[in-house]
This record gives C-alpha cells, sequence and structure tokens, in this order.
C-alpha cells in the first residue's frame, strides 16, 4: 500500500516510535487497572465483605467480556479509522476508571462489576487496534520485535500494578486503585494523537473484507492452535499473578507489601522476555516460531510446581523470575505469527480471534483457581491445574506446524 510506504520511509521516523510509545503507555495503563485489585485482594474482600470466588470475578470479568466482544471488535476495526476508534476508546476505559473508583467509594459491589465489563470491553478495542495499526506503520521484518516490545506494556502494568497497589491503599484509599491508572492512558492517548497527527492509520483496506474471507479466518486450524496456546499461556500467566500475592500472604506469612514486591517480580521478568521472544525466533532460529513456544511451556510447568509447593520461600521467589520470563516469551511471538497465517485484509479479524483465547484464558484462571481454592480450602489444587495447562502447552507447541 502506498500510504504504508510513506510512513515507513517518512523523514519523521521519531513520529513511528512516539506513536508507538503512545500505544504502549495507553496499553500498560489498561493492564494495570485489569491486576490491580490482585495486589490489594485481602483488602477488597474486607471492604466489600466478600469471598475468594466474588474477588476473583472483580478481575476476571474484565477478561470475560474480552472473550466476547473481541472478535466483533477486530471485524470493525478492519473497516473503520483506526485513529478514532484508538482515541474514543481509551477515553472510554478513562471512565470506566472513574466510574470505578465512585463504584469503590460507596462500597457497592455491583456497581463496580459493571463499571469492570465497561472496562473490559474498551481494553478489548484499544488493544486490538493497537496491534493492527503497528501491523501498518512497521516494516515487516521488524514486527516480531516491534510487537514483542509493544506486548511487553502488559508485564510493565502488572508490575506497577503490583508495586503501587499497597502503597495506593496506604496513602490514598483503597478505592483509589480503580482511577489511578487512567493517568497513564491519559499520557499515553496524547502521546499517540500527536505522534499519528496527519498519517493516514484509517485502517480501510485497499480490497474490503468479504464474508467469505472472515469464514477461512474462523475455520483456519493453524489460527486456532496458535490461539490455543495463547490461552494456555495467558491461562497460566493471569493465575499467578491474581493469586501469588494472597497465596505469599495466607499461606507463607508475607506482608502485602512485600508479597506484591516478590510477585511483581513474576510480570517484571515479562519485559524482557517479550521483547526479546521476536529476536531470539529470528536470530537464534532462522524466523521460526515453534522453538520459542515449545521452550515457553517446558520452562513452565516445573517453575509453577515449584511455586506451589515449595516450602521456603527463596525457591518461590526464584521460581516466580524463572517462570515469569518463560511463561511470556511467547506472547509478543503470538501476535507476529498469527498475522504471518492470513490475509492482510482480514488480520484484524485473526489478531481478534487470538486476543479472544488469550482473554478467555485470562478470564478462566483466576475464577477457576477462586472456585479451587473456595471449594477445597488449600492453593494445591488451583497450582496442579495450571501445572497441567502448561503441560497441554508443551504438546500442542510440539505439533505446530510452520507456516
Amino acid at each position: 500500500m502506498d500510504w504504508i510506504h510513506r510512513v515507513e520511509t517518512s523523514d519523521r521516523p521519531f513520529g513511528v516510535g512516539a506513536l508507538v510509545i503512545g500505544l504502549f503507555l495507553v496499553s500498560a495503563g489498561g493492564a494495570m487497572y485489569i491486576i490491580i485489585p490482585a495486589s490489594v485482594l485481602p483488602v477488597v474482600m474486607q471492604q466489600l465483605a466478600i469471598g475468594p470466588t466474588a474477588a476473583g470475578w472483580i478481575i476476571s470479568v474484565m477478561f470475560g467480556v474480552q472473550v466476547l466482544v473481541s472478535v466483533p471488535a477486530g471485524v470493525g476495526i478492519d473497516r473503520l479509522s483506526n485513529h478514532r476508534v484508538m482515541v474514543l476508546a481509551t477515553f472510554g476505559l478513562v471512565g470506566a476508571c472513574v466510574l470505578g473508583w465512585r463504584s469503590a467509594l460507596r462500597s457497592d459491589y455491583w456497581s463496580l462489576m459493571g463499571s469492570r465489563v465497561l472496562g473490559g470491553v474498551m481494553v478489548t478495542v484499544t488493544w486490538n487496534v493497537s496491534v493492527n495499526i503497528i501491523r501498518r506503520v512497521v516494516n515487516e521484518r521488524r514486527q516480531a520485535t516491534v510487537f514483542g516490545l509493544f506486548t511487553a506494556s502488559a508485564p510493565f502494568g502488572f508490575v506497577m500494578a503490583h508495586l503501587s497497589g499497597p502503597h495506593i491503599v496506604e496513602r490514598l484509599s483503597w478505592a483509589a486503585v480503580f482511577v489511578i491508572p487512567a493517568t497513564i492512558m491519559m499520557v499515553g492517548v496524547g502521546v499517540f494523537a500527536v505522534a499519528s497527527y496527519r498519517r493516514d492509520i484509517s485502517g480501510a483496506s485497499t480490497e474490503a473484507p468479504k464474508l467469505p474471507d472472515f469464514r477461512r479466518v474462523l475455520t483456519d486450524r493453524r489460527v486456532w492452535s496458535v490461539s490455543i496456546l495463547a490461552f494456555l499461556a495467558y491461562s497460566v500467566y493471569v493465575f499467578v499473578n491474581s493469586w501469588a500475592p494472597t497465596y505469599l500472604t495466607q499461606e507463607l506469612g508475607l506482608s502485602l507489601g512485600r508479597s506484591g514486591y516478590f510477585v511483581a517480580l513474576f510480570p517484571a521478568l515479562g519485559i524482557l522476555s517479550r521483547s526479546g521472544g521476536g529476536m531470539i525466533a529470528d536470530q537464534l532460529f532462522d524466523s521460526r516460531r515453534r522453538p520459542v513456544f515449545i521452550a515457553s511451556f517446558v520452562a513452565t510447568a516445573p517453575m509453577v510446581a515449584v511455586i506451589g509447593f515449595a516450602p521456603e520461600i527463596v525457591f518461590v521467589l526464584l521460581a516466580l523470575i524463572v517462570a515469569g520470563f518463560f511463561v511470556q516469551l511467547g506472547i509478543g511471538l503470538f501476535y507476529a505469527h498469527i498475522g504471518e497465517l492470513v490475509e492482510p485484509n482480514v488480520a484484524a479479524t485473526a489478531i481478534a480471534v487470538l486476543t479472544a483465547m488469550g482473554f478467555f484464558g485470562s478470564f478462566s484462571g483466576p475464577v477457576v483457581a477462586g472456585v479451587l481454592i473456595e471449594t477445597t480450602g488449600t492453593y494445591a489444587p488451583a497450582f496442579g491445574y495450571a501445572i497441567g495447562l502448561a503441560l497441554l502447552g508443551v504438546g500442542l507447541a510440539w505439533r505446530l506446524r510452520e507456516p
């Protein structure tokens, strides 16, 4: 496309970099908003007078909504102005943060859940349209690296949540955890708006996708194989992020602040691994994705077992570091790989399928864990569930075919 050529050969290369930075900040703020209740979950349960299952839904409801709206959002993004969708969805997400803060001030559980539903819709749209914009403005040879850098926004947001959550509660109020992430989103959308000014990122393809094009995407086994891998990886990743702070507090006797610091290491390693996954695939494996996916799950399974069953905190800490690196190693590659399997005019739809399955894993992980913990009174079955998911990932990645 001519406009892609103009962007990539522009004499304003900083504009493309700044555009990606703006998208990164919006995504990081969204990730922080999603997970920050987990960093103070004992306080949330006390203030709302709820149990582990209801508390898990505060996090998981966003992912559940995202599963439902991701594919319709992707279809729309393939046909609408990406710039306008990005800006409006970000402001909608900021509005959800404000509504959540007001609901928490009133200790209104169901109103808070409603704000999280709205937030789930907006996070889905901002994520999918961000991926589509990057796919359109970045040279194909660099997409795996840039996608790795962009997807590092999620663990960056998780790290900020785990580190800041206890301090926000201590210095402001527990309700403030739902609104602080909005400040990061506002900075990000401002940078994006300036960097994308007078750039053609409309998202309108020269050849509009038709119904058979969408049907081919939704029935492509390769698309679904990669998407199921995303489901498994995100299930394990969000399970640990959601319940490890409470596990370390209740089972290993750490304070909420110290557990937040320790658990922050888990997503923090993803900033490195997601950024480096694309480079590892390109440099070490001649652009093959399968070896990276296999390594990710092979290393994750035993480390999750150590987190859940090691008696000494030093072993748990080391396992959090190793698992945090490997469980996220393939996540950036998923988004680069999915676009390699389909035609450009339906790439956003394929991305949406991948995102929906990833969000389904993110949704189911904390909920299933909460039910297992509440039913059995122990964390062992929940960690066993996560280990089983990682082992399934090994088998599926082993059978994956390169394009």
